[in-house]
């Protein structure tokens, strides 16, 4: 692989597309692939991203940040469908990582010392 611009914090990767999401240190995601530069920069939260993972048969990934945020987005073009924040019963500090449970739950977990469950 390739070195990315920043630091890794997160990796998931997509089996249909054979390429890796990586998280950065800035927020933003990049792909990567065995034999290619890191490339497709896309800012997707205001700090570093903690957690990611691809749902529902890779439809949609969700990332938990040290911006108090998780955000629901869709892989085909990486729009942002939801951010659960501390208003919409988030976690109210970082969110340090999230665990998939499965296709459609996780569990997130961060520096407010919750752990939640969601489903989708």
């Amino acid at each position: 692989f390739q070195k990315t611009e920043d630091s890794v914090y997160a990796a998931c990767f997509l089996k249909t597309k054979n390429k890796w999401l990586v998280a950065l240190k800035n927020g933003h995601l990049s792909t990567l692939q065995s034999d290619e530069k890191a490339n497709l920069m896309v800012p997707l939260h205001n700090f570093g991203i903690y957690g990611l993972d691809s749902f529902l048969e890779e439809s949609l990934l969700v990332s938990a940040s040290r911006d108090k945020s998780l955000k629901i987005s869709a892989l085909q073009d990486l729009e942002v469908k939801q951010k659960i924040a501390v208003k919409e019963n988030g976690h109210s500090r970082s969110v340090n990582g999230l665990l998939k449970l499965s296709e459609s739950s996780l569990i997130s977990f961060g520096d407010d010392g919750v752990l939640k469950h969601w489903t989708f």
